[in-house]
């Protein structure tokens, strides 16, 4: 019932709005809007997890260990596992950990 009453506010409010095309166009719901997910969650949460996944699966594939990648480039066990786990970290730590797994950062613009 909470459900169909948040989806009615949404609808209401969303019918309320105006858009550059006039009132007569309908924009279709964000459901980042519906589930109430801040930007930051797409801006930041979402490409450290990527990362974090991307390590992970490079962890597995050198059949090696968080410990032994933390060794061999002169950092913390929990400096890595920071980075592994999606806590706060330096570009700095972020760096290190790639090159110990034979990972490199590529920038590119937006698609």
């Amino acid at each position: 019932m909470k459900i169909r009453n948040t989806f009615a506010v949404l609808r209401q409010c969303h019918k309320s709005r105006k858009h550059p095309k006039g009132d007569k166009y309908m924009s279709k719901l964000d459901i980042n809007d519906i589930l109430g997910i801040p930007e930051e969650y797409n801006i930041v949460s979402k490409p450290k997890l990527a990362i974090s996944d991307n390590i992970r699966k490079q962890v597995e594939k050198k059949s090696t260990t968080l410990q032994e990648v933390a060794e061999s480039v002169g950092l913390k066990y929990e400096n890595v596992t920071s980075v592994t786990s999606v806590h706060e970290y330096s570009i700095d730590t972020l760096l290190k950990v790639l090159h110990g797994l034979d990972m490199e950062l590529v920038v590119r613009p937006k698609n």
